[in-house]
Order: structure tokens, then sequence, then C-alpha cells
């Protein structure tokens, strides 16, 4: 098959990998996929102006959402409106909710700007922050986990100090991807399921006879049926928590397990919490569906440590995310790494304790998928990556320099005339288009955008290729083999981060994927 690239042309796509995914699976726009998740920040609305007054109009907009509705609740997001309506917030702190849009809706943004502010990459950290001066000696603090497929009934999560076993994790949150639910004519979205002490102790009480595994593939029944994922169509959702080593589990022993036997152990005496993740948010290791659960679980578990008051004292709180992705702007500008710090600060001034997220720092340093370029004026240089035969999910490499205006870029791949060295405007893209006429790669030159409380993103280019195999006829299929990519600077000498998305097997998943990389000295 022959390849051509064609001219640049406009694009609205907010987020380079949704979009692409969607152009590669095609998922439709059928029940829940005719949504995507918002967050927006409040804006006081009505005479007198109040935060109040926006919050019961959304509210009663989440009550009577229809399918002509702009947007819809899910039901945690729902239980944190309720708290709000219960005590508004006053003065400017103004709060923030995580909305499902209807994708239908171009305009839904302007048309609700009386309400509220949309801020893709979440709100900006409190001005002048507190440190908390906590009482000593302090509580034993809360131990919270987010992660994949965590065996909440694990003995290791137990005490025993009175001879029967009892649970430290006061409530966990076993996500889902978020669903679609009718009752009549009115919609809302649904997720996951919450289960808290009491159930794990009902469930603990039957001592020798709890068959973990089944009771975990039980409740994945419940939750996931034999549903396979409708993005990489290999996976039975679910099942990693079924297996007898599981990343989460593994995770959770290291930050607060202990065996329930040994009283003299000090973790005995932490409290702990914990959510798991949607399967299909870990099996995307680009980590493109990932953010919006995990922020919505940093949320939630906040929610849930500030009720945990021992004598009229909250707890310190520390969270275990050992999830993460190698590309990315590493500038505190994403929506994982703004929103978190903002709610650690949050929580740390209404609390008066200390809260800290502990983050994943790596584990790839051999994989070959980063790598650096001095460029200087009229002196390209070129990298090859190498796309692998038989991957069933697509490949995306991100390009940031310190001045992306003056970045250009040439994409030399099997079967097509080469991409000229050129600069993509910003808020374009440039297609690979097979003789069938499917695009089978884009490079997206991302505009910056702004950011709430000020400043802006950087402008990046990222290069998105679909996968080199598939399970259905008739979806687009890139060359694999080697792409070469030369990068050049016009006026200006610049450092520039190169970055292959990670692309491979996460613990518990079919092998997929086959992880592209960079092949230089």
């Amino acid at each position: 098959m022959n390849f051509t690239w064609n001219t640049p042309k406009m694009s609205d796509a907010a987020d380079a990998y949704l979009d692409w995914f969607d152009h590669v699976y095609q998922p439709g726009t059928d029940g829940a996929y005719g949504y995507e998740i918002t967050f927006v920040k409040i804006k006081p609305t009505g005479s007198p102006a109040s935060f109040a007054n926006t919050l019961s109009w959304l509210a009663d907009k989440a009550d009577n959402a229809t399918a002509s509705s702009d947007f819809l609740m899910d039901n945690v997001e729902r239980e944190r409106l309720s708290a709000l309506l219960t005590s508004p917030p006053s003065g400017d702190d103004a709060p923030d909710l995580f909305l499902h849009r209807n994708r239908s809706d171009k305009d839904f943004a302007a048309k609700y700007e009386m309400e509220f502010d949309v801020i893709a990459n979440g709100a900006a950290r409190p001005t002048n922050p507190l440190s908390p001066k906590p009482t000593t000696p302090m509580p034993a603090p809360i131990v919270a986990i987010v992660d994949d497929a965590i065996g909440y009934l694990n003995a290791r999560f137990c005490s025993d100090a009175t001879g029967t076993r009892k649970t430290r994790l006061n409530r966990i949150w076993l996500q889902t991807e978020d669903e679609l639910v009718a009752e009549g004519s009115l919609l809302a979205m649904q997720n996951g399921q919450q289960i808290d002490a009491d159930a794990i102790d009902a469930l603990l009480s039957k001592g020798s006879a709890l068959d973990e595994s089944a009771q975990y593939g039980a409740i994945n029944d419940a939750l996931f049926g034999s549903r396979i994922s409708s993005i990489w169509h290999g996976i039975t959702a679910g099942a990693g928590s079924e297996l007898a080593s599981t990343h989460g589990s593994h995770v959770a022993d290291i930050a607060a397990g202990a065996d329930p036997a040994n009283a003299t152990d000090p973790l005995l005496s932490c409290p702990m919490l914990a959510v798991q993740l949607p399967p299909q948010a870990v099996e995307d290791t680009s980590g493109s569906k990932l953010q919006p659960y995990v922020v919505r679980a940093i949320r939630w578990i906040i929610e849930q440590a500030d009720a945990l008051i021992v004598d009229g004292v909250h707890r310190p709180l520390i969270v275990n995310l050992s999830l993460g992705v190698l590309a990315g702007s590493k500038d505190g500008t994403s929506l994982i790494e703004r929103q978190i710090a903002a709610e650690v600060i949050r929580r740390e001034a209404r609390a008066g304790m200390p809260m800290r997220v502990v983050f994943a720092f790596g584990n790839d340093n051999l994989t070959r998928q980063t790598g650096y370029m001095e460029l200087k004026p009229d002196a390209p240089q070129d990298v090859t990556l190498r796309v692998q035969p038989e991957d069933y999910t697509p490949s995306f490499v991100e390009l940031r320099g310190d001045e992306p205006q003056d970045l250009r870029l040439e994409i030399d791949c099997l079967g097509a005339a080469p991409l000229a060295l050129a600069s993509i405007p910003a808020g374009k893209s440039v297609s690979l288009v097979g003789s069938n006429g499917q695009g089978v790669a884009r490079v997206y030159s991302m505009a910056s955008t702004p950011l709430d409380g000020g400043s802006e993103t950087k402008a990046f280019y990222v290069v998105a290729i679909a996968p080199t195999a598939s399970f259905e006829g008739g979806k687009p299929i890139a060359p694999c083999g080697s792409w070469k990519i030369t990068l050049g600077t016009q006026t200006k000498a610049q450092n520039v981060r190169i970055e292959v998305q990670r692309d491979d097997r996460p613990l518990g998943f079919q092998a997929l994927a086959r992880q592209a990389y960079l092949d230089d000295a």
C-alpha cells in the first residue's frame, strides 16, 4: 500500500491520545462513549451571586438529566456535590467538579461560561498555603493505595488482636469504567462499588471457609460480567484481581502490610483506604484514560480520610500511587500533577495535618524510550523509532523543545515519501494516509493552553501511529519497521526531549502490545 502525508489541517483535539484512539478504534457514541469526562470550576451566579446558587442549579440539572442533556454526573461526584450543598463554600474558594459532557455538544464551554470554567489541566494551587502545625504526638496516619487489582481480603491488611481477624481497610472503592444508567427517561453515570469495613469483616468471619479468589471472581462478575474491553479487545475486565499475585496487592503490602498477629507492629494502628482503578485505565499504559480516574480516586480518599477523626483531631494521610506514564510535560502542568498538588494543599490547610502522595519514579531506564537532542540552527539531527510488528495498540512519541515554535520536524517511514522538514503550525495536524483513504499516523502540533490561575502549558508535538495488527477488518494498520524522526531548529539553539510513551503489557493482562523504542547509539 502506498502512503502519503497530507497538508496541515486545523485540529480541534484537546487531547491527541484520545483523538487518535477514537480514530483507530472508532468506538462510536453509544452509551457512555457518547460522553467525555470534563473538569470544571464553579462560578457564583444569581442575585446576590453565590456558589450555592450555581451548585443548586447543577444538582437540578444532574438529577433531571436525559438523553438530550449537555452533561451528566456520576454517583460519586454527585455525593460530592451534595456535601458542597450542605456546606457551600464562601469567599473566593471556588469548588471544582467532574462532569460527563455530551460529546455532541461542541460549544459546551461557551454555553456555560456564566456557570463554570472548563479547567482541563486542573485547578491552580491555593495561594499562600499554610504549613500544618500538628499537635504531638500525632495520631497514626491513614495509609491509602490507588492501584490495580487490590486483594482487600488479604491477611496482611488485617489485625488479629482479639483472635478474630478484622480488616484495617476502612473502605475500598472498586472503580469501573463510567457506565451509563437509565431510570425511565432519566440518565446518570455509575462508577463501580464501594465496600466498607463491616462488609469486609463479614467475609473475613468465614475464616478458613473463605475462598479469596472465588470472592474476587464473584465481585468482578457483578461489576464487569464477561465484558471484553471495548478498546483493546482482548482482556476480560477485572480478571487481574483473581490472580495469586497482583500489582495492587504488592504495592499495598509494601506501603501498609503487616503480620496481623504481630501486636508490636506500629502499622497495625494505621487505618487503610484503597481505590482499585478500572482495568481499562490500567490496561492503557499510555495513561490517556488514567488521569481522571486517579484524580477522582485521590479526592475520594481525602473525603473518606476527613471522616476518620480521632478525639476531634484529623489523622495524617499518606497516599501511594505506583503508576504513571513515561511521556508527558513533567513540569507540573498536567491534570494529575496540578490537581493532586491542589488537593494536598487544601487538605493540609483544612485538617492541620500533613498529607503526602508517594509517586512512582520509574522502572524503565533500559527500555530505550527517552532521548535528548541539543539542536543548533540549520543542523538537523535524526533518531530511529522502531515500531514493532504484531502490535495491537497505537504507539505515541512526544517531542518537547525549549522553543517549540522554532522546532522543525521530518518523518521518513516505510512505504511513504518523507514528511518534509518543517514547522507544523500550532493547532494543526498532518496525517499519513494510505491509498484506501485511511490515516495510519498523525502528527499533532499541540498549541499552548491557558492554565487556571494564570500561565499556560508549552506547545509540543505528538506523533501518533496506528497499531501494526488488528483483530478486526477495516481498521487502520500502520507499517512496522523503522520510522526516522529528524528534528531541526530554525533560528535558536534548543534542547529537545524525545519520549516514546509506554505501550506494553501490565501485570495480569494479555500480551497484545509491543513496545516501540528508540534505536540510536
